[in-house]
């Protein structure tokens, strides 16, 4: 294996958390620089009327197999709308 490097990310938005799990993954270390108090960019959160909403609206295509394939390994949920 390679010598473990020190990386640095600029942004914890998805691509910026993405990027320093796999470099993660793969034996190196990183450091994610946000200049916000919480991570996720526009997949994050906030709280209203004691309810937690997205920042923005999101979706997931059937297609979007890396994405998924991401989701399954990060054992997170997923909540599955299909529409016909």
């Amino acid at each position: 294996m390679e010598k473990p490097l020190n990386i640095g990310i600029i942004g914890g938005g998805i691509t910026g958390l993405t990027l320093g799990y796999y470099f993660s993954k793969n034996g190196h270390n990183p450091t994610i620089f946000e200049k916000k108090s919480d991570s996720g960019g526009l997949i994050g959160t906030f709280e209203t009327c004691s309810a937690h909403l997205e920042k923005y609206y999101h979706h997931i295509f059937t297609s979007d197999k890396h994405t998924i394939e991401l989701i399954e390994e990060l054992n997170l949920c997923l909540l599955l709308v299909i529409l016909q």
